[in-house]
């Protein structure tokens, strides 16, 4: 057995802080916890161990220098209640919550102050409950600052609601979707939501709106999902980003832990929706240099939420990032850049540019990434992929649970700060993981 990392861990049973280590077993990674309560716990956290060690080596390389998550990327909770009662809701809304921690317009301006140029994503609950969501939208723009809502696109289906919200300034969103035949639905989201989901999806294409494709995955429940979504955002170029994230056992957690998929698994997935044309290996390769572009742009990631760029024609082509570039070549230059880069990090950084252009076979995909690179560039804004049309973002991740938590990985959250009122800014895996010990409390 290899230790690989120490961390801290939570205990599964009572949620407490607990000493973790990751440690490498038989070809597996493994999150070993001890709890002095309740004792030992494993958590299997890939299968394929080596490949997972070597990029998490890269990851931890380059992520190591970087400040912290910032504050370009904010979550802004508005609502406990939802007009779907899902067994496996990570937040524990629905329909019988009250209302008691919604923030005003008035509050979001107030929350707000002195940041500008972020990202704020509005989330609940569900936040198109609330009938004055477009004063929300219009005084986070207000503030110097982008709206994003998350929504599970029901009221999106009737008819003005989409528009009122564009008028107020709103400009992305993203669409909880398990997929388009309904598969999985049931257990899920408690009834078949597709017929309605699919009308939503109408009214985002017809508003031309850049829309973001969020599905939960879980253990043989919605498998024939990741193939369905795929197909559709590459066909469809209002969409921008299709995101596959697997279950956490949260909040309600009706499918318990062994529903949970691991992220090599849902590449995988990924690779076979595709017809090979995204492989694992060539993803590791992109995540490689992801991070060091990350790493120069100064913007935090977490290692188990990964993103991997598709570059799309207006004929309908598409071309996957591994088959852009020699990865070989590609993986070579990496391991050079993460030498070098400790004796003089830009001069590094230009070597890197200097043999990875040769490299790249079509200059497109080049001016298409560092399009949605300005702002970090700039230091005024996060890193903007959804606005570039040309680019689909594909993203395969899972949610930190008491069983996987990784504080390490849990400070740079690149699902960003959660912004409550009254209370500390954590990361949305710090602040889901309050959360728990809240309800636990209660």
């Amino acid at each position: 057995m290899a230790l690989l990392r120490v961390t801290l861990g939570t205990c599964p049973t009572c949620l407490a802080a607990v000493p973790a280590s990751l440690v490498l077993e038989d070809g597996m990674v493994h999150l070993v916890k001890h709890c002095p309560e309740h004792g030992d716990t494993s958590t299997l956290v890939a299968k394929d161990g080596p490949a997972w060690a070597e990029l998490a080596a890269f990851y931890e390389e380059m992520m190591a220098p970087l400040p912290g998550i910032g504050d370009k990327n904010l979550n802004l909770p508005l609502t406990d209640r939802c007009n779907l009662a899902c067994p496996i809701c990570f937040t524990r809304s629905g329909p019988r919550r009250g209302d008691e921690r919604e923030p005003s317009p008035g509050d979001v301006a107030r929350l707000l102050a002195g940041v500008t140029g972020a990202k704020v994503q509005l989330y609940g609950g569900e936040p198109t409950v609330r009938n004055d969501l477009p004063d929300i939208v219009t005084a986070v723009i207000a503030s110097g600052n982008v709206p994003v809502l998350a929504t599970n696109g029901l009221l999106l289906a009737e008819e003005g609601v989409l528009d009122e919200l564009r008028a107020a300034g709103l400009g992305e969103v993203h669409i909880q979707l398990d997929g388009l035949s309904g598969q999985g639905d049931n257990t899920l989201r408690g009834r078949d939501v597709s017929a309605v989901k699919r009308k939503a999806l109408e009214a985002l294409e017809k508003a031309g709106m850049p829309t973001g494709l969020e599905c939960t995955l879980a253990r043989d429940v919605n498998d024939g999902a990741v193939a369905e979504l795929l197909t559709y955002a590459l066909d469809h170029h209002f969409v921008r980003g299709v995101f596959f994230r697997s279950y956490g056992h949260l909040g309600i957690a009706g499918l318990g832990p062994t529903a949970r998929l691991r992220v090599e698994e849902v590449v995988s997935m990924v690779a076979d929706a595709s017809n090979g044309r995204i492989t694992p290996a060539g993803w590791t390769t992109v995540q490689k240099a992801l991070y060091a572009a990350f790493n120069l742009l100064g913007v935090p990631s977490c290692l188990y939420n990964q993103f991997y760029p598709v570059l799309r024609r207006p004929d309908g082509t598409w071309t996957a990032a591994e088959e852009l570039v020699d990865v070989e070549g590609l993986d070579d230059a990496l391991e050079r850049f993460r030498v070098t880069r400790h004796r003089l990090r830009w001069g590094a950084a230009a070597q890197l540019a200097t043999e990875v252009l040769p490299l790249v076979r079509e200059p497109g995909l080049v001016r298409t990434l560092l399009s949605a690179a300005v702002q970090p560039l700039a230091g005024v804004g996060p890193l903007d992929t959804l606005a570039t049309p040309g680019l689909l973002v594909v993203g395969a991740g899972s949610l930190c649970d008491p069983d996987t938590f990784d504080l390490t990985y849990s400070l740079r959250c690149d699902a960003g700060l959660v912004v409550r009122d009254g209370e500390p800014w954590l990361t949305q895996s710090l602040d889901t993981l309050r959360e728990e010990r809240r309800h636990g409390e209660g």
